[in-house]
């Protein structure tokens, strides 16, 4: 039979069959082409496929309004079918036409009295977009109650309660999605993923094996092996984990990604260079500068991952990689400039939590926690439960809010979200803050110290030693509830050797401010051990030394010992040899130094990016901050006039710590618990009024506005540091990557 002669509906089916296929193919003009004979065909369109067909074709061109004219003529041609009003709306949702998505969605309903389930998530999807998470979650819910083998249903609402850190609700439903579907491999990476956030270790380690055994050395299953180790802090198996994928995948991106995020700083640089050699003759210059940028901004080389970011423009092209350039230009000390451009890409990017994050972490730390504060209470409402308690938290540290700190940490223990550095912080927070005749009723509802890890919080860094301290204070002295002053006072004065009690003296104390004088010398000291500080260190002390109107003197441990013997008795000489570390020398000579001839004392890892005179301006006499969280008066930074008493008793006090060799840590023999103790034994012997002459105690904001403080340092890292808190393992750590020199260089 001629074409001529077959039925219209043969002859429209089999034109709308054939354009199916080109489509299929790739081929979208011969799609079109035979859409066209078939609307020819058919000029009444009474194939709905036909108009449908087009229309999806137009809008993969981007043909939107020629698109939107198919899909209107197919309505018109068959009023009472869901489906062109259907697609009507998730056209309209792709050009970002929310209103009119939902417009086209009710006649849809109009037209399907049983409710399809498409419609439903499509509806929540554009509920989505316009920020009503609320909304899409009712409609998902009243689906999968409905139908509880919907698949679509439960995804979706598996993402929105991940989005919201809800992932005890996420995992029910990436279970029931594996229960329906065992065989989708991204259902079961999504169960192990909420299983990890759970800190459900054995459950996502057996996960994980099960599907080794089942589907092989899968890359992505290898993959979510090692974070998990990773998260789980197992360092062998992580090594080991990693080994597999050596063997078995050893260019996969995921993998390259990771190592390079994670274990840059562990490689010898010509090794890391044949890798990124490799990667970039082999796999292409896009991995190659991703990589780049990642092991710049592990081993801390900013500049050159600054150069790599800019010659790229990566900056500009997604959030990941604008996280990436922020992080970089934290690191070339361009404070101010990483402020104002992570602010940009949060107005650009309001809904990703990569820079919320951090500038609730950056912001407080170069004084901006007004402005921080601000910032999060306007996006409370938009903003994850989980994500928005542990913002709170971190800001909670800089304001000094300790209630405030609990009850966002209750929060998020409820939620299965709490973290160890949660933790840390609150009981440094305890230790500055709390009434110890109140601390049974805060351990009940944080946990005592003692429980962390399966591990003592008492025996972990600077944190347990801080629980320790306020533990020995809460136990060992009769306190009344609600101290007044001059019961603190009477505290301070019965335990000279704590810090506990000189804070709370400190906090309860209201010196006002006094006018500035010129009793602060102009002189900047600093200490490098070595003759020849690290080309990291060279900039921060250059941006001292460069500071107008101030002379500058970097000792090194020559010129410490050659000041020591020529202006001490030598005893004092020996408490310097007598030092651990370079940390522990650093602490003691900024004391001597200043004490006998006053002037500003600056970390060699501190970076003064502000105005100096503007700090020293505040006040007069000694000048110091305390540390946020912690509460006591940080050494970093602090400026006096010559013979303080305040710096001399601290000296003296330091001096006898070394000469006794003191067990306890750097932090409280030398560093700030030693200052910390004499500016409460000056406050117990001096009165109010002759205090305010001679100490001025610095706002934090002031301060940090102007001076950056605990820049990230590569020997910070380091096992020998004074406040490392783990050991990663014996293994030399560079094996590693000559293993995987080896092994990329054997891929064909």
């Amino acid at each position: 039979m001629a074409e001529s002669e077959k039925p219209v509906t043969d002859v429209v089916q089999g034109y709308l069959k054939d354009a199916r296929g080109a489509h299929t193919r790739g081929d979208k003009t011969a799609a079109l082409d035979m859409l066209e004979q078939a609307r020819k065909a058919d000029p009444d369109g009474k194939i709905i496929g036909v108009g449908l067909l087009q229309a999806e074709l137009l809008g993969e061109l981007g043909r939107w309004e020629a698109a939107e004219a198919a899909l209107v003529a197919a309505e018109t041609a068959h009023a009472k079918n869901f489906q062109p009003p259907f697609w009507r709306a998730d056209l309209a949702r792709k050009r970002g036409d929310n209103a009119a998505a939902l417009e086209h969605l009710q006649r849809a309903r109009a037209n399907d009295e049983e409710g399809r389930a498409m419609l439903d998530l499509l509806e929540a999807d554009v509920q989505r977009d316009l920020g009503d998470t609320k909304a899409a979650r009712a409609i998902l819910l009243a689906l999968v109650e409905r139908d509880p083998k919907s698949i679509g249903g439960h995804q979706k609402l598996a993402l929105i309660a991940e989005d919201r850190k809800e992932f005890a609700e996420a995992r029910e439903h990436f279970e029931a999605m594996v229960k329906l579907d065992p065989e989708r491999l991204p259902f079961q990476m999504g169960l192990v993923r909420q299983l990890l956030a759970l800190n459900a270790f054995d459950a996502a380690f057996a996960r994980l094996e099960n599907l080794r055994k089942r589907i092989g050395p899968n890359p992505q299953v290898m993959m979510a092996l090692v974070r998990a180790c990773r998260l789980a802090k197992l360092e062998g198996k992580e090594l080991a984990a990693l080994r597999g994928m050596l063997g078995a995948h050893p260019r996969d991106p995921q993998f390259l990604r990771h190592v390079f995020a994670t274990r840059a700083k562990d490689g010898a640089p010509e090794v890391m260079e044949g890798v990124l050699d490799l990667v970039r003759r082999r796999q292409g210059t896009d991995l190659a500068d991703d990589l780049e940028v990642k092991m710049g901004l592990q081993t801390m080389q900013f500049e050159g991952a600054l150069r790599a970011l800019r010659a790229s423009r990566r900056g500009r092209r997604s959030p990941a990689e604008a996280q990436s350039l922020i992080t970089a230009l934290f690191g070339t000390y361009q404070y101010r400039l990483g402020l104002r451009y992570l602010r940009a890409c949060l107005h650009r990017w309001p809904d990703n939590p990569g820079f919320l994050g951090p500038y609730v972490h950056y912001g407080p730390r170069f004084g901006q926690i007004a402005e921080v504060a601000a910032k999060l209470e306007s996006m409370a409402d938009r903003l994850p439960r989980g994500a928005l308690l542990g913002h709170q938290m971190s800001l909670c540290g800089y304001q000094g809010n300790l209630e405030g700190a609990i009850k966002a940490y209750v929060g998020l223990k409820n939620l299965g979200l709490a973290r160890p550095a949660q933790r840390w912080l609150l009981h440094k927070m305890v230790f500055s803050l709390a009434d110890p005749t109140e601390a049974e009723e805060i351990y009940a509802k944080i946990g005592h110290p003692n429980e962390i890890e399966e591990r003592g919080l008492l025996r972990i860094g600077l944190p347990g030693l801080m629980a320790m301290e306020f533990e020995l204070e809460r136990k060992g002295f009769e306190l009344e509830p609600g101290m007044k002053p001059a019961a603190l006072r009477d505290w301070v004065k019965a335990r000279p050797g704590s810090p506990v009690p000189a804070i709370r003296l400190i906090n309860a104390s209201k010196l006002t401010p006094q006018s500035a004088d010129d009793a602060v010398p102009r002189h900047i000291y600093q200490y490098w051990d070595a003759a020849t500080p690290p080309d990291a260190v060279v900039p921060m002390i250059q941006s001292w030394a460069s500071a107008p109107g101030f002379d500058h003197l970097c000792y090194d441990s020559v010129a410490a010992r050659k000041f020591l013997r020529e202006t001490f008795e030598k005893n004092w000489l020996l408490a310097f040899n007598l030092a651990r570390d370079a940390a522990q020398q650093a602490d003691f000579l900024r004391l001597c130094v200043l004490a006998e001839h006053g002037g500003v004392w600056a970390d060699a890892d501190d970076y003064l990016y502000g105005d100096l005179e503007k700090v020293l301006a505040a006040g007069r006499g000694l000048l110091v901050y305390q540390e946020p969280e912690t509460g006591a008066i940080g050494n970093n930074f602090f400026a006096a006039p010559p013979k303080h008493p305040v710096v001399v008793f601290a000296a003296r006090l330091a001096c006898q710590a070394l000469l006794q060799r003191a067990s306890e840590s750097a932090w409280l023999k030398t560093g700030p618990g030693v200052l910390t103790r004499a500016v409460g034994q000056y406050l117990i012997s001096t009165d109010t009024t002759e205090a305010a002459q001679n100490i001025t105690f610095l706002d934090w904001p002031l301060v940090a506005g102007e001076v950056a403080m605990h820049n990230p340092l590569r020997y910070k890292s380091a096992k020998s540091y004074w406040n490392q808190r783990y050991d990663r393992g014996e293994e030399d750590p560079s094996v590693f990557w000559e293993e995987l020199l080896a092994a990329l260089s054997a891929v064909k």
